[in-house]
């Protein structure tokens, strides 16, 4: 949050004077956000140690376990299968926070620079059922002090996806962003509906990969006093995310904003 705020405080500073000088062209915005949906969100793309939400079919270990596919009988198997792809789905929730300075170079069209931070968090998350073959092999090593059965360990292991978690700070994401908004209505109006388009980068804080964002997004400026006004966009983002030259994983968010701003 540190890095954040010096950002901020640099962006502020740098700003040349002779912006202000324009009266109009110049704002500054308060947002934040919370995402209504990740379509074709997949833990397991993210890291392999998280259980999929829909094991494919040839994923034998996920879908049916280490254990059973080497003991089981075919309708532990079935069984095992069956459990697999009715647990529940892992979701994610997030908060994001932007400060966002705009300048318009016309009637209707504004560049801008924004900071955003997007911390994510996780429900229902569960883990491979790699982690219950690693379980079961120091259980097996201490000689079964449960005495329990191989069909009972067997159904342990058909449950074990529905073990799961809430993970708090699953991802993080830190970026500076390029902004270009087109609007629909003049700046003397009251009412200002617009469209914008994004791009920029930084770091996803949590293993300090580098993350892309591009995004595109439709709302409204409504001018409550003066030159202050209340704003309310849909926003489409895209995150990728690479360590070093290499890409790991994306995920795509839709989300809601409500900001405060004011005109200069």
């Amino acid at each position: 949050m540190k890095s954040i705020k010096l950002i901020v405080l640099q962006l502020i500073f740098i700003i040349p004077t002779s912006i202000f000088a324009n009266s109009g062209k110049l704002s500054l915005e308060f947002k934040y956000g919370s995402a209504f949906a990740y379509p074709g969100f997949e833990p397991s793309d993210i890291s392999s140690d998280l259980f999929p939400n829909r094991p494919d079919f040839g994923n034998t270990i996920d879908n049916i376990g280490l254990l059973t596919i080497f003991s089981g009988s075919d309708s532990e198997k079935l069984r095992n299968y069956v459990l697999a792809q009715n647990a529940p789905d892992a979701r994610l929730k997030n908060k994001e926070y932007e400060i966002l300075f705009n300048y318009a170079v016309s009637e209707k069209s504004s560049f801008g620079i924004s900071v955003n931070k997007n911390g994510l968090d996780a429900e229902n998350i569960g883990y491979s059922t790699w982690f219950f073959f690693l379980g079961y092999s120091y259980y097996y090593n201490l000689n079964n002090p449960l005495n329990l059965t191989t069909f009972e360990i067997l159904g342990l292991e058909g449950l074990f996806p529905y073990y799961r978690e809430r993970v708090r700070n699953f991802r993080d994401f830190r970026t500076i962003n390029l902004n270009y908004t087109y609007s629909f209505a003049s700046s003397a109006s009251k009412f200002v509906p617009y469209v914008r388009l994004e791009m920029g980068g930084g770091r996803e804080q949590k293993f300090h990969n580098k993350v892309y964002r591009v995004g595109a997004g439709i709302g409204a400026r409504v001018y409550v006093h003066g030159q202050n006004y209340v704003s309310m966009e849909a926003v489409g983002v895209n995150y990728d995310v690479y360590e070093k030259s290499d890409f790991l994983w994306s995920i795509l968010e839709y989300s809601v904003k409500i900001g405060l701003g004011r005109r200069f």
